[in-house]
Formats: structure tokens, sequence, C-alpha cells
């Protein structure tokens, strides 16, 4: 089957539906390397802000391993209560690390779904 992007006239050759599905496949690799690469960067940048947070920004100072579940579980938006924080500045810097990673998701559902 022959898919012709260019209008008559054009200099520019068919594209097979085969060359098409190829391109198709390499956006959809590039846009989940770089969802992967843009959301762990958001999960490391906000897991050392949670760390790097003076004592009674939460219940009790995190460790490394709990800033990095906190920043996890709030990009993701699942929220399980066990880890809250406790002080206004640190509400306000998990509502942007929550809003990031709902623009983060929505940008890359709207290039897989632009793919098609």
């Amino acid at each position: 089957m022959l898919v012709t992007l260019a209008g008559p006239g054009c200099a520019r050759p068919a594209v097979t539906g085969v060359r098409l599905h190829e391109k198709l496949r390499v956006l959809m690799r590039k846009s989940v390397i770089i969802f992967i690469v843009s959301i762990t960067l958001i999960i490391i940048t906000f897991a050392i802000l949670y760390y790097c947070a003076p004592v009674g920004s939460f219940e009790s100072k995190l460790s490394v391993v709990e800033a990095i579940y906190f920043s996890f579980i709030t990009i993701t938006t699942l929220g399980y209560d066990d880890i809250v924080p406790g002080s206004d500045p640190i509400r306000l810097l998990v509502s942007l690390q929550y809003i990031l990673g709902l623009v983060a998701i929505g940008l890359f559902i709207n290039s897989v779904w632009g793919s098609y």
C-alpha cells in the first residue's frame, strides 16, 4: 500500500506504509525516553528538596529512601498519607510536584496520541 504524504507536483517521494510505521516507532521511542528522563529528574530533584527540608517540615526528618519514596508517590498522585507535609512551604512544594507530574503525564499521553 502506498501512502502519499506530498501533494501533486511536489518533489518529496511517497512514503510507504512500512516506512511510516517505522517513523512512528522511532517517534514513540523518543517520547518514552523523554518521559522517563523527565519523570526521573523531577523525582530526584524533589527528593533532594524533601531530604534537605528543615526539621518540622514533615512529621519526622525523612531519610533518603523516604524522600525518594515520598517524591515518587507524590508524582504518581497516589498519596498513601503515611508521610504528610507539616508546613505550608512544603505543602506548596508538594503541590508544585503534583502539578508537574500531571503536566508531564499529560504531555506524554498527548505525544503518544498525536503519533497515531
